[in-house]
């Protein structure tokens, strides 16, 4: 995801440039629907171990509770570019 990142940063001047941009954003979004998944599930999994009075390392649990804040500050982040450029026209 690091590199979509740097791909955002990219300045739409040309058609292709804008092109560009907007396949990385629709890239994002796609992805962050991954993400989302996977921590949903990671979530999922460990209020099943909690409800069950099982044991589990905050650490982890934290974690989860992280990935979860970042994938959704990293579309947040996404949306706000694409919106820039939209504004920009």
């Amino acid at each position: 995801m690091q590199g979509l990142t740097e791909d955002l940063k990219r300045p739409p001047d040309t058609l292709e440039d804008l092109k560009f941009v907007l396949r990385v954003i629709a890239d994002i979004r796609d992805k962050s629907l991954e993400v989302e998944l996977r921590y949903t599930d990671l979530q999922e999994r460990y209020r099943t171990l909690l409800m069950y009075d099982i044991e589990v390392r905050q650490l982890g649990l934290m974690e989860c509770e992280g990935m979860e804040k970042w994938g959704r500050g990293y579309l947040r982040h996404c949306q706000r570019v694409g919106q820039k450029m939209f504004n920009m026209g």
